[in-house]
């Protein structure tokens, strides 16, 4: 079985099996629901990322610039899903919120 090492922005290393997502990494932590995405060698990623090969990772939540973007993104996808259902063809522009509009 092909293994890869992972490590941790703490430092610590663990082994997992290659072709693990990165998902599966994240449930070893205390508050796996949190993390939305992981920064892979510095590269901004999802959790369903599958793992070649040895990596340094970061998991991120929404305390994140780059969670909170995700966020942002998801909360404006449910939106855009919501309205379409209420009023099909309906056009969705997003302009310059107001400060601290979404927080």
């Amino acid at each position: 079985m092909d293994t890869i090492n992972v490590t941790f922005n703490d430092g610590t290393k663990k082994i997992y099996p290659k072709g693990v997502t990165y998902q599966e990494i994240s449930k070893d932590f205390s508050l796996p629901n949190s993390i939305l995405g992981v920064k892979i060698n510095n590269e901004v990623n999802s959790l369903d990322t599958v793992a070649k090969a040895d990596v340094n990772l970061v998991f991120f939540d929404v305390t994140d610039l780059n969670g909170y973007m995700m966020y942002k993104s998801a909360l404006k996808m449910i939106f855009e899903l919501a309205l379409n259902r209420v009023l099909p063809g309906s056009k969705i522009f997003y302009d310059h919120s107001v400060p601290k509009g979404m927080l």
